[in-house]
């Protein structure tokens, strides 16, 4: 946990570091997804 006193800069950054990490799993889960939809629409 983070210590939440009066250290907001701290906090900030921490949560945008959080997000940037966070960015690359929804592309590449949407990646994934948009592969399986083409095998399964080929499929047929």
């Amino acid at each position: 946990m983070l210590p939440y006193n009066n250290d907001y800069p701290n906090v900030l950054r921490h949560i945008k570091c959080e997000l940037s990490s966070l960015e690359l799993f929804p592309f590449s889960s949407w990646l994934l997804f948009s592969l399986l939809w083409f095998n399964i629409g080929h499929r047929h």
